[in-house]
């Protein structure tokens, strides 16, 4: 090799190191920042209606309504007030993530209005008790899909098929 060319060799690789770092800097950026959107919703929303869920009973499913229609209210706000107006590459992604949110706590929503038909007895009991094992589910699949769905690789939080 003569040293010629072993100059240019070095130059190519120099001039293409520095691009290639800024690159590595701005998809790290960008993935950061998802992730901390990501964490941000499931502590402030995903995380205490799980808890409720866990405490779900007859006395605590007003409560638990009430918590979800002010979740969707926060969400329909973050979306319309705040994320539509940050200057960001991932706006889209981030739109994805709470609208995959809101699909989730529609889905919570359905749970709790479903009826099941239990036959009389003197023992009464409790039917909240009956759909936390399907509430956890559905929380469970949400927080490992979610990323799924804002990459556009998946379409929907429950299939109809789920649903009966």
């Amino acid at each position: 090799m003569t040293p010629q060319l072993q100059n240019i060799l070095i130059g190519a690789v120099t001039a293409s190191f520095i691009p290639f770092i800024s690159f590595c800097y701005s998809k790290y950026k960008r993935w950061n920042e998802l992730r901390k959107i990501k964490e941000m919703l499931f502590k402030e929303y995903i995380d205490p209606l799980d808890e409720l869920t866990n405490e779900l009973n007859r006395t605590t499913e007003s409560e638990y309504r009430t918590e979800l229609r002010l979740i969707h209210k926060r969400m329909d706000y973050l979306l319309e007030n705040e994320i539509k107006y940050m200057s960001s590459d991932n706006q889209f992604e981030i739109i994805r993530m709470i609208e995959y949110t809101k699909m989730y706590l529609f889905q919570l929503n359905e749970i709790l209005k479903e009826y099941t038909f239990h036959d009389i007895t003197p023992v009464i009991k409790d039917e909240s008790q009956d759909k936390q094992p399907e509430m956890k589910e559905l929380t469970t699949k949400y927080k490992n899909t979610i990323n799924a769905y804002k990459d556009l690789k998946r379409d929907y939080l429950v299939k109809e098929k789920d649903l009966q």
